[in-house]
């Protein structure tokens, strides 16, 4: 049971991190997406500061999801060189 138990935590931590580099890769790039200038001359002012908005609070929750994932994993990390101990 305890080579199943660190087989699971593992698992979780791997898991975990893979969850966080994607999440991170994505909100790079909507962050990105919004420095760089588009050429919007069809939209209103209004309109293109809506999107701007939308943009950087999907990516702060991209990110602080991201953030929330790489801590799970350390958790699990630790958790798992405890149980080698």
């Amino acid at each position: 049971m305890n080579r199943l138990y660190k087989k699971k935590l593992n698992a979780l931590m791997s898991d975990f991190k893979y969850y966080g580099f994607a999440l991170l890769c994505v909100g790079v790039f909507l962050y990105v997406g919004i420095l760089i200038p588009g050429s919007y001359h069809f939209m209103n002012s209004s309109n293109e500061l809506f999107k701007q908005h939308m943009l950087m609070g999907t990516t702060c929750l991209l990110l602080a999801g991201s953030l929330s994932c790489f801590l799970q994993s350390i958790k699990y990390n630790k958790l798992l060189h405890k149980e080698a101990e």
